[in-house]
Formats: C-alpha cells, sequence, structure tokens
C-alpha cells in the first residue's frame, strides 16, 4: 500500500521516528475505501431495476441514500 506522497512530505516523514510512522500506517489503513467506484454504482443499477413502489420502498430509498454516500466517498479517495 502507498501513501501516494511528495517528495517533500517524504523527506518528512523519513524524520518521524517509528512510533509516529505506525500511526501514520494505522490512520492510513482505517480510511481505506472498502468497495471500488463500481461496486457502488452496481448497487443502485440493483435499485432501479427493483423498481415498482412497494411496503419496502421506504427502506430501499434509505438504503440507495446510503449507498450514494459509500459512492461520494469512494470517488473522493479513490483514484480514477
Amino acid at each position: 500500500s502507498s501513501m501516494n506522497l511528495p517528495p517533500d512530505k517524504v523527506k518528512i516523514l523519513c524524520q518521524y521516528d517509528n512510533e509516529k510512522k505506525w500511526e501514520l500506517v494505522c490512520d492510513q489503513e482505517r480510511f481505506q475505501v472498502k468497495n471500488p467506484p463500481s461496486a457502488y454504482l452496481l448497487k443502485l443499477k440493483m435499485y432501479l431495476d427493483m423498481g415498482g413502489v412497494s411496503r419496502k420502498f421506504k427502506r430501499r430509498v434509505q438504503e440507495s441514500t446510503q449507498v450514494l454516500r459509500e459512492l461520494e466517498i469512494s470517488l473522493r479517495t479513490n483514484h480514477i
């Protein structure tokens, strides 16, 4: 895994002690995206394919809203 740092930031990072570096690695892993944007697009397509109004409509809207939030995060954090 790479932190995609510019050379000046790499130089600063090299000056940190191992404990500080480990904290940064843990923070980086915590914010890594679980799924690529395409996974969220497939989920949204499934919601569209379901179509129609049913008793579960409100729940599907809430779930699709959550998928859109996750897609937004994925698009901001993944390299496209």
